[in-house]
């Protein structure tokens, strides 16, 4: 009894594997387009200009001179390297100072990925 030819076999597992890790690829491609749609990066790419900037010193401070008897809403991001990952953090606090002086804290707290926070919007980064 010869040998039986296992080609076709073969070739229909190789076309399965081909086809799995295309499909992979592409649920990976379309889970991050997705996920980026609920991050703090997807809605801070359609911010305009800041009215003010400013850097933090090395004490993670900064002050921001802004209108005194207006409401206006503070948005800042940061990021850190650890290791290969690089970490993103968002922030959209809504600010009245009514004449005052304040001193707004962003923290762990207020992120927009935050739980019961007071961002302006709930992301899930």
């Amino acid at each position: 009894m010869a040998g039986r030819d296992y080609s076709a076999e073969e070739h229909a597992v190789d076309s399965a594997i081909e086809a799995v890790a295309h499909a992979e690829a592409e649920y990976s491609s379309l889970n991050d387009a997705l996920n980026f749609c609920y991050s703090g990066r997807f809605y801070f790419t359609f911010f305009k200009s800041p009215i003010r900037t400013a850097e933090t010193d090395a004490d993670g401070k900064f002050v921001i001179n802004v209108p005194q008897k207006s409401a206006f809403v503070i948005a800042a991001q940061a990021k850190r390297s650890v290791g290969s990952d690089t970490e993103h953090y968002f922030w959209l606090q809504p600010v009245s100072l009514e004449g005052q002086q304040l001193t707004q804290n962003l923290s762990n707290n207020n992120l927009t990925s935050a739980t019961e926070t007071s961002a302006l919007i709930h992301t899930q980064d």
